[in-house]
């Protein structure tokens, strides 16, 4: 993966100043080098700057940067929620190409990976794919049909003769796609998404609480329980 998109935005009247610009341009041939703890140290620096007072834009491109770093140093879950975040800061300031570029990037690291749902992974995809309908490049291009062959393969599930498979990731990965088709038809019920699988409720909620946290959102809120209009008697 290279990190062209992130570089090609312009600074605003907002920016930080060079010091920031020059830790993020470094931190990311660093990467390029392979070279990640010092390429973590740099880019740490440097999103802490950018949030202080620098430009969206270019914030959103540290953070992306951040997120590869994270990525490549298996710290799967703080760098997909940095690269969510980029995604994130650059769509709200307009910055389009910025947050399609975080959306790939996001798709490049952790298609194959147990940090996005195959849900979440297909719906960043498709924004990534609308954010660069009007700016999209050669790179952008190549990048989206190599993204497109990442989703398909993720969605298509986990294979017996690929090189990452694990029987545990496998029946993982069924028990969240069935968990999540069970909580759409339910509307959001935990009682009756349990009823469709043919578990207890509070077996359900073990397995959301523990191994699938990532479909917490899809649940309905829990009401609040009525108070029984039947007068208690001393």
């Amino acid at each position: 993966m290279t990190l062209t998109d992130e570089r090609r935005h312009e600074p605003d009247s907002n920016d930080s100043g060079p010091p920031a610009s020059s830790d993020a341009e470094r931190a990311r041939a660093l990467v390029e080098e392979g070279l990640y703890a010092e390429a973590e140290q740099l880019i740490t620096g440097a999103v802490r700057e950018l949030e202080d007072g620098g430009a969206a834009a270019e914030l959103a491109g540290a953070l992306t940067t951040q997120g590869v770093v994270f990525a490549r140093l298996g710290r799967d879950e703080e760098s997909a929620e940095v690269l969510r975040h980029a995604l994130k800061t650059a769509e709200e300031a307009g910055a389009n190409s910025v947050a399609g570029a975080a959306g790939l990037t996001l798709v490049e690291e952790h298609a194959l990976g147990g940090a996005l749902s195959p849900e979440e992974l297909l719906e960043v995809y498709r924004e990534a794919d609308r954010l660069l309908e009007e700016t999209r490049h050669t790179e952008s291009a190549a990048r989206l049909r190599n993204c497109a062959r990442l989703v398909m393969r993720r969605l298509a599930g986990v294979q017996l003769g690929d090189e990452s498979f694990t029987l545990f990731d496998a029946v993982h990965e069924i028990e969240a796609r069935l968990i999540a088709r069970a909580l759409e038809e339910a509307e959001g019920s935990v009682t009756r998404a349990a009823q469709l699988l043919g578990l207890r409720h509070q077996t359900f909620l073990a397995m959301l609480n523990t191994r699938h946290q990532h479909l917490m959102d899809k649940r309905k809120p829990r009401g609040k329980r009525r108070r029984s209009i039947i007068k208690r008697w001393d």
